[in-house]
């Protein structure tokens, strides 16, 4: 999925929270190819869904309860 679609599913899952995980990870065309910005494309769809989203910085950790 791409940074929109994968907002989009957030969005038809009702999740309380989005967080995006292995972008600027993965280059496989013809499978996917990397977007351009995909954390601020995800934080940029996510605030016009209305889903709360997260970005975090590699190697950091969300703690969730």
């Amino acid at each position: 999925m791409d940074p929109v679609q994968a907002v989009a599913a957030a969005h038809l899952l009702t999740a309380d929270l989005a967080v995006p995980i292995h972008y600027d990870a993965i280059h496989s065309p013809p499978v996917y190819t990397q977007v351009d910005g995909p954390a601020e494309a995800f934080a940029a769809a996510a605030a016009e869904q209305g889903v709360e989203a997260r970005i975090l910085e590699p190697g950091t950790t969300l703690a969730w309860a």
